[in-house]
């Protein structure tokens, strides 16, 4: 997301950042811009560990994070890029732990609410970057075309080339794209991280 954003020289002033968990997804995105990061999350627990890790780092005076659902949530103005990893799993066998089931099922927030969240709170030249598991890629893009969103990016993630792609990430706007990028990328290659993953990731993990 944050690379194809630099290529596109899409210049992000503010960004919300839906279900922000421990923070790690705004700091990276503070890490690539100089704008200002609204990151909400109607877990308590989540959003205390988010403000120790934020507060810990050197973007702490340009990431605010709330504790908010999202259907709650209100600001004095709009985003020029809203982003979020949503649960993972709708309308499965949840577990009898409520965090988890919070954290990794969308037991709180359904995709249609997401996506209307993310429609409310985007700019109108704004952008959106959607994370989410691959098995889902059909059933989202019809909610984001319904929406009128236009898909610019795309990435497939796997663990090899052997394997099929487990998590796919979305860079879309309301603007029709010119081009279509879409790539598959490999987690590992021969044993090893491959060339493209670090590329993507050594600027935010010192052992990688």
């Amino acid at each position: 997301m944050v690379e194809q954003l630099k290529l596109m020289q899409i210049n992000i002033e503010h960004a919300l950042d839906i279900g922000t968990g421990t923070g790690l997804l705004s700091m990276m995105l503070a890490q690539e811009s100089e704008g200002k990061i609204i990151g909400i999350d109607m877990d308590s627990e989540a959003v205390m560990q988010a403000r120790e890790n934020v507060t810990a780092s050197i973007f702490n005076r340009r990431i605010e994070l709330l504790e908010h659902r999202l259907q709650d949530f209100e600001s004095p103005r709009f985003f020029d890029l809203v982003f979020s990893n949503p649960p993972f799993f709708e309308g499965q066998l949840i577990s009898t732990d409520k965090r988890r089931n919070h954290a990794m099922h969308a037991t709180e927030l359904s995709t249609e609410d997401l996506l209307d969240g993310m429609s409310r709170w985007m700019a109108t030249e704004g952008w959106g970057a959607l994370l989410l598991p691959a098995y889902r890629e059909l059933e989202v893009k019809k909610m984001l075309f319904d929406r009128n969103f236009f898909i610019h990016k795309e990435a497939y993630v796997c663990q090899t080339e052997k394997h099929d792609p487990f998590r796919i990430l979305w860079l879309f706007s309301r603007k029709v794209p010119e081009c279509y990028y879409s790539e598959c990328i490999q987690i590992k290659q021969d044993g090893a991280h491959s060339s493209r993953f670090k590329g993507l990731l050594q600027p935010y993990y010192l052992n990688l």
